[in-house]
C-alpha cells in the first residue's frame, strides 16, 4: 500500500491536561478536545489541530491514535470537530478499532494471551498491599488492572517484587495511577499487527512520550519523542516545542511524503 502511517500517543504527546500546560507554559493557542460533564479536561494546540486534520485527511496518510485510555475515555476525545478516524489503538493495545469497532481477530489474540489466574493473584496483591491507600482495583476493558494510590513510593518499592513474581505482566505508574498490564498487550504489538495484516504501509512514523510507548517507537521507521518527556531512547528524535512539539513531527511527515509519495 502506498501509504504513510502516522501512529501517535495522545496524552502528553498530542493532547494535554491543564495541569501539564501550567507546568510547561507554551505560547500556543489551546482548544479543548475532551470534556466530561461540561468540564474541560484536555487541550490541543490549535495549529497542531489544524495540521493534524490536514494530514489525517490526506489520502496518502493513515493517522492512528494510540493510547492507554480505555474505550470510554478514548471516546471522550474529539481531536477536531467531526473527526472520524478509520483506525485507533486503545487500552494500551488491547483493542484495535476499525471505524469505532474492535477488530475481532486482534481481540482474540489478546484474550488468548491473558492469564486470568495470574490476574486474580495480582488483584489480590494490589488490594492487600495498597488497600488503605487505594481505590478499588479496576479491571479495565477486561484487559489490564488499574488502581490509584496516594503513596506512590510504596508502589515503586513493590515493582521489583511484582516483576519477579508476575513476569508475564508489566507494571507501570503514571502519576498516582498504577497499572498492571499483560506483557502481550502493548501499543507496539498492536501497531505491528495492524500494519502487517491490514495496511502494509510504505513508511511508519511514531510518536510518544512514556515507557508504554517505547515498543511502538522502536517499531517506527522514524520515531519522535517530545522534549518534555524525561526519556531519551536510542534512535528516537527529540521534537522540541513542548505541547507544540507535534508540529515538528508533522513537518517531518510532510517532507517525507513529498520524498516517497509525491
Amino acid at each position: 500500500m502506498d501509504k504513510l502511517v502516522y501512529a501517535s500517543d495522545l496524552d502528553q504527546t498530542l493532547i494535554f491536561s491543564r495541569r501539564f500546560l501550567d507546568a510547561h507554559p507554551s505560547e500556543g493557542d489551546f482548544v479543548c478536545v475532551e470534556r466530561r460533564n461540561d468540564t474541560d479536561l484536555s487541550y490541543m494546540d490549535r495549529e497542531v489541530q489544524t495540521n493534524l486534520k490536514r494530514l489525517a485527511e490526506d489520502s496518502r496518510v493513515v493517522f492512528i491514535p494510540v493510547t492507554t485510555r480505555d474505550l470510554m475515555r478514548y471516546n471522550r476525545v474529539e481531536l477536531w470537530q467531526g473527526a472520524a478516524l478509520e483506525y485507533a489503538i486503545v487500552s494500551n493495545g488491547g483493542f484495535i478499532l476499525h471505524n469505532g469497532n474492535p477488530i475481532p481477530e486482534w481481540s482474540e489474540i489478546v484474550t488468548a494471551g491473558i492469564d486470568h489466574t495470574m490476574r486474580k493473584e495480582i488483584t489480590r496483591y494490589f488490594e492487600t498491599k495498597f488497600k488503605t491507600r487505594s481505590t478499588e482495583v479496576e479491571f479495565v476493558d477486561s484487559i489490564f488492572l488499574l488502581c490509584k494510590i496516594d503513596d506512590v513510593f510504596e508502589f515503586d518499592a513493590a515493582v521489583a517484587e511484582l516483576d519477579e513474581m508476575y513476569y508475564d505482566w508489566q507494571f507501570e505508574r503514571q502519576g498516582h495511577k498504577c497499572l498492571a498490564i499483560p506483557a502481550n498487550v502493548t501499543k507496539g504489538s498492536a501497531l505491528k499487527w495492524l500494519c502487517e495484516n491490514k495496511l502494509n504501509p510504505q513508511c511508519v512514523v511514531t510518536s510518544g512520550d512514556g515507557v508504554l510507548d517505547l515498543q511502538m517507537l522502536r517499531y517506527g521507521d522514524y520515531a519522535f519523542i517530545p522534549d518534555t518527556s524525561p526519556l531519551r531512547p536510542e534512535n528516537v528524535q527529540v521534537a522540541v516545542g513542548g505541547a507544540r512539539s507535534a508540529l515538528k513531527t508533522m513537518d517531518f511527515i510532510e517532507k517525507k511524503l513529498e520524498e516517497i509519495l509525491p
